[in-house]
């Protein structure tokens, strides 16, 4: 769930479409986004079961799951395969150099985001350790982490970005997650 106010507009990366774009300043290690959905812990999943569904589709559902930690997966589509979005996450574009860190499904500002900003990320540590078809600005294909690789570069970029920080910024809780939980 995302912890900022943003909007969708047309992507300043090549081919990417759409894009996610800030609506206000995050400093630098921000939570942007918490890792807290409408759906229940039936809907997680295993990597191999996503893996098969991901050889069902023709297009890659960024948004429609996460690798919340280990194999597993935290997924968000209706049993029928529509997606239901609680937020706009999944217009956060692919880039080599992004400005948000994914560790454990949450979201972390690398680096100051000024509004206007598109939020990027690099899908290598959201997706799964497979060739994965993303038309990147350098029309590149995108190769997930083994899980034990993203968790422990993510988990090293995020300690390294606590050390450079004074305090983690988080924004209130956004109203749709006091209301799940009430």
């Amino acid at each position: 769930m995302l912890c900022i106010n943003t909007e969708v507009k047309d992507s300043n990366i090549p081919n990417a479409g759409k894009g996610l774009f800030s609506l206000e300043f995050a400093p630098k290690g921000s939570i942007i986004f918490i890792p807290a959905t409408i759906f229940t812990s039936k809907k997680l999943v295993l990597e191999e079961e996503y893996r098969e569904e991901l050889s069902k589709v023709d297009k890659f559902p960024i948004n429609a799951t996460s690798r919340w930690g280990g194999h597993y997966f935290l997924d968000s589509r209706e049993p029928h395969g529509n997606t239901v979005y609680i937020d706009n996450t999944d217009y956060i574009n692919h880039a080599s150099n992004p400005n948000l860190l994914s560790c454990l499904g949450f979201l972390f500002a690398l680096d100051n985001i000024n509004f206007g900003d598109e939020l990027t990320l690099d899908y290598r540590y959201i997706g799964i350790e497979k060739e994965v078809e993303v038309l990147t600005s350098d029309q590149d294909m995108i190769i997930g982490l083994s899980t034990k690789k993203a968790l422990l570069q993510s988990a090293k970029q995020l300690i390294s970005l606590l050390n450079e920080i004074e305090d983690i910024h988080c924004f209130n809780l956004p109203s749709q997650l006091i209301k799940l939980l009430s």
